[in-house]
Formats: structure tokens, C-alpha cells, sequence
């Protein structure tokens, strides 16, 4: 598999913030290494994007008669004030990728335009992950 499909495959797993490391650690090259978290990345949004759409078509709605708890309901408020914007952007580095998606699916976030800024969040975690991975690993090995 080598060492880039080796940090796509952690990528898709683990999520940005302990591939972007390993790919450094392993010696890819800075590019190299956030395109293949990106790859990672991107293939684990769309699966958790995908998967909560079909899991939400499979699944009968309940009727709750208390209606949603406290922590549905500040959750809601957040992701309403934060919009498909700040779940993407912070999401992969707060909770993860696959969490990220499935928060935004599950709460009815449009699936496009979450997954461009979930995306776009990657991106930037990855880069500036793999230039404080590297920064690192070149001040403690010289």
C-alpha cells in the first residue's frame, strides 16, 4: 500500500489530526501528505454524509412527547448560529470527521454545502497540521 495510502486509509479512520503527524512521521513530503489526508478525509465525509442520509430514510420518526432534551436543543442553537461554516471549519479539528458529518446530516444541514466547508475544514487542519508536524519534527531530529 506504501506510506501515502497508509496516511489515507489513517486519514479515513482517525481523521486529520493523526494522519497529517503519521505522514510526516513516516517522511512524506508537506504536499504530499495533506493531499493525502485530504483524500482520506473527503472519502470519510461522503460515506458518514451518505450513510446518516440512507439511516435517516431506514429509521421510523419517534414522537417524542417532551420534545427534544437540553442538549438537543443547545446543540441545535449552536449549529444554528454557526451554519454549515463553523461546523466545517472546526468540526475535523473539535470532533472529528466522521462526527462532524453525521452531526450536520443528522441535524438536516443541506449535504452540499456542508460537505464543501467540511472539506474546506480539512484542508486548512491538514495544512496547518502537517507544518506544525513537521516544524516539530525538525526541531527535535535536527
Amino acid at each position: 500500500m506504501g506510506r501515502f495510502g497508509s496516511v489515507v486509509v489513517t486519514s479515513f479512520v482517525a481523521g486529520p489530526s493523526t494522519a497529517a503527524p503519521f505522514g510526516m512521521a513516516l517522511g512524506l513530503p508537506p504536499v504530499f501528505a495533506v493531499l493525502a489526508v485530504v483524500i482520506g478525509s473527503a472519502v470519510s465525509f461522503v460515506v458518514a454524509l451518505f450513510a446518516m442520509d440512507w439511516l435517516k430514510s431506514k429509521w421510523p420518526k419517534r414522537k417524542n412527547k417532551k420534545g427534544p432534551g437540553k442538549a438537543v436543543d443547545r446543540a441545535r442553537r449552536l449549529l444554528n448560529r454557526l451554519g454549515p461554516a463553523g461546523l466545517g471549519l472546526l468540526g475535523p479539528a473539535l470532533i472529528g470527521t466522521w462526527v462532524s458529518a453525521a452531526v450536520g446530516s443528522a441535524f438536516g444541514l443541506a449535504r452540499w454545502p456542508l460537505l464543501v466547508w467540511l472539506m474546506t475544514g480539512a484542508i486548512v487542519w491538514s495544512a496547518v497540521l502537517v507544518a506544525a508536524s513537521g516544524t516539530l519534527l525538525n526541531w527535535i531530529f535536527g
